[in-house]
């Protein structure tokens, strides 16, 4: 009886040291399983700080490529305004002394006319119109000693350029839409492939939906959505060359590209009239309103 009581103690005992065993190994499993887990929460959060430091470090990035671009669009504005006062300053000086050319030239004439004014034989008696009167003696030196007209030019490259008044260059903006394709200038052709099937037909009264005025133009709302690339750099972009050669008597290839951008990202008239006034002051109004007539005009015609 005590052998069967010892053998029953004996496997009691054994029972409890498995169980002592198996409750260890379950903690131990817990305490990998803890520790496994902290690492791969460590490595998440080591992951996302990484992710958010590229894309601080790509958005400082961008941000400085902004204010890169705008500083070199500030620069390149503020050069253009520059070279324009340089050139509105040339015209005053050069005004300024043909005035004087001009008034030194009828002073000469008049001295021409005054000293020849004794020296001319007297009138005849059978004759006495035949005489020239004083004021067609001066007439006639003026005319003898006038020289020939003068030619003032921007001298930009060592080449004279004739000078274009303001008035001049407002009525050849003015004369956008016109009829005579000899006074529009030279616009790329830009040929497109249609079937039979597909060839289209013209939009009716595309002229007269197109606004004539400024304020029509800055009221109109311009669908954007048959504005294509190849209206911009065929048709568009030759325009706007011209136009600006027009304007300030030589090519423009940075101003004539900023304007292209602007139409490339829909700026709304407004916004390039605002953008231009400062380097064209007064003609910014007329490029502006010539600008988008031809832009409505093509998504007109292509609606």
């Amino acid at each position: 009886m005590r052998q069967r009581a010892a053998e029953l103690a004996a496997a009691l005992e054994r029972e409890r040291r498995r169980e002592k065993r198996a409750l260890e190994e379950l903690r131990a499993e817990e305490r990998r399983a803890e520790t496994r887990r902290a690492q791969l929460q460590g490595r998440l959060e080591d992951q996302r700080h990484q992710k958010a430091e590229r894309m601080k470090e790509e958005l400082d990035m961008a941000r400085r490529r902004t204010q890169e671009v705008e500083a070199d669009l500030n620069g390149a504005l503020s050069e253009r305004r520059a070279r324009s006062e340089t050139r509105r300053r040339r015209r005053r000086r050069e005004q300024e002394q043909d005035a004087k050319d001009r008034d030194q030239e009828a002073r000469e004439a008049m001295l021409i006319g005054a000293a020849a004014e004794p020296s001319r034989p007297a009138p005849q008696p059978a004759a006495p119109t035949s005489a020239p009167t004083a004021p067609e003696a001066m007439s006639k030196a003026a005319a003898e000693k006038k020289p020939a007209s003068r030619r003032v030019g921007f001298g930009f490259g060592g080449r004279a350029k004739p000078h274009v008044p303001a008035s001049a260059r407002r009525k050849v903006l003015s004369n956008f839409g016109a009829d005579d394709d000899e006074e529009r200038p030279a616009r790329a052709v830009v040929p497109i492939d249609y079937s039979d099937d597909d060839e289209p037909a013209p939009g009716p009264g595309v002229s007269g939906r197109v606004p004539e005025t400024l304020a029509g133009v800055l009221a109109h709302a311009v669908d954007w959505a048959h504005f294509s690339e190849v209206a911009l750099e065929g048709r568009i972009r030759p325009w706007v060359s011209g136009r600006l050669r027009e304007l300030l008597g030589q090519e423009e290839a940075s101003l004539e590209d900023f304007i292209a951008g602007k139409l490339r990202v829909r700026a709304p008239p407004q916004e390039v009239l605002d953008e231009l006034t400062p380097m064209l002051e007064g003609e910014a109004g007329d490029l502006v309103r010539g600008l988008y007539q031809r832009v409505i005009e093509e998504t007109l015609q292509a609606a």
